[in-house]
């Protein structure tokens, strides 16, 4: 079974959401302080390989500095990041999903506004940008799916 990882991350560098989808739980969101290594293990159960787009440079590493959870451990990981640059195809995800024609309803959302989201909502219970926020990162997680599809099929 495949997994599809994306994390959002505060200014000081804390996981504030982790997103992981599964044909098994669907999209499953787990936020700041929610989150602990056996709920991960659990929702990883059964995976052998999980996609993310630059996910091998940022989110698997900071996930295991910041959690202690190695998810290479025992999971192979497909970086779609590193796909679409051997296939000539550069940016950013937002980039990429514009080049594929994969859309979202959040597309003012950048990685530093998301932060800023975060901090709206920490600081002021600022419960439309957490909603915001979450809307964000499960766009991340599930148009990786809807990218791995147009990967498999350009060439």
């Amino acid at each position: 079974m495949d997994a599809y990882l994306d994390i959002e991350t505060s200014f000081d560098g804390d996981i504030t959401i982790i997103g992981i989808h599964t044909s098994r739980d669907g999209t499953v969101q787990i936020l700041e302080p929610s989150y602990d290594d056996l709920r991960v293990y659990n929702i990883l159960k059964n995976i052998s390989v999980v996609f993310s787009y630059n996910g091998n440079s940022f989110d698997i590493p900071v996930i295991r500095k910041k959690i202690g959870i190695n998810i290479l451990e025992n999971i192979r990981s497909v970086d779609l990041k590193n796909v679409c640059w051997k296939k000539n195809i550069y940016g950013g995800l937002k980039k990429v999903e514009k080049y594929f024609g994969i859309g979202r309803m959040t597309c003012d959302v950048d990685g530093r506004a998301a932060m800023m989201l975060w901090k709206s909502y920490k600081n002021k219970n600022d419960t439309d940008a957490l909603e915001k926020l979450l809307l964000y990162n499960k766009e991340d997680v599930e148009n990786l799916i809807q990218l791995r599809k147009k990967l498999e099929n350009i060439f």
